[in-house]
């Protein structure tokens, strides 16, 4: 019994390194609860770079952000 829960926890563990990992963020003005975009954090496995992707709408091309 102790051997299966051992290697049961091995293979969560193992499996869990290997998983890829996604988060999302919403923008939002500071004065609002507008929503101005999305981010998207993205990464293959716990040793790989995170990539990021995302868009923005409503900003003013001519106004300081």
């Amino acid at each position: 019994m102790m051997f299966i829960l051992f290697t049961s926890v091995l293979f969560v563990l193992i499996h869990q390194g290997q998983c890829s990992m996604h988060a999302t963020a919403n923008l939002q003005l500071h004065t609002t609860a507008t929503s101005i975009g999305t981010l998207t954090f993205s990464q293959q496995d716990a040793n790989s770079p995170v990539q990021i992707t995302g868009t923005l709408r409503s900003l003013n091309i001519s106004a300081n952000h």
